[in-house]
């Protein structure tokens, strides 16, 4: 799950060419990418895992609702 800056776009080649660079091994890589306007925050301002992970795990048909 990624937030990127505004305006910015990123797809999953992008991002996977960046570890690539880097030098992550190919089981660190990502697989999926969901973009997302912001992370899932508490009160306190702590990122709500639980919520991080339905969104990460989340099909396209329960996005839209069906």
């Amino acid at each position: 799950v990624v937030v990127p800056k505004p305006g910015a776009e990123l797809s999953l080649d992008e991002l996977g060419g960046y570890f690539e660079s880097r030098g992550a091994a190919v089981f660190k890589r990502p697989e999926r990418l969901r973009l997302v306007e912001q992370l899932p925050r508490n009160p306190v301002g702590k990122v709500v895992r639980a919520e991080l992970l339905r969104i990460a795990t989340a099909t396209r048909d329960e996005e839209a609702g069906r």
